[in-house]
């Protein structure tokens, strides 16, 4: 690329079908509340696991899927909230990911 001259950049809309993890945060962020944390928590759990190859690559968004179908509802009224959120999230994902170790 060359900064110096003017460039045009064209913007697809994103396949979530390709991408599912980026429609699982989409609906994190329209639940909003701890929603957003609970997702996040949940996903890096998954990575972790399966970076530690105890689940395959498809199983990160089956995961985030799952935690999000756990989601308590809390509303985010303070940052012990969030961080409780997170905290349950946490462990959800962690035993949904022992249901799925490779």
């Amino acid at each position: 690329l060359d900064f110096t001259t003017a460039l045009d950049l064209h913007f697809e809309p994103p396949d979530l079908e390709a991408f599912p993890c980026l429609a699982l945060a989409y609906v994190a962020g329209r639940n909003g509340e701890t929603c957003p944390a609970w997702f996040s928590a949940s996903n890096e759990v998954a990575v972790g696991a399966f970076l530690d190859r105890r689940i395959r690559w498809t199983d990160i968004a089956a995961v985030n899927a799952a935690a999000l179908d756990r989601w308590t509802g809390t509303v985010a009224d303070s940052l012990e909230a969030v961080l409780d959120a997170d905290r349950e999230a946490r462990v959800v994902a962690e035993q949904l990911v022992a249901g799925r170790t490779v």
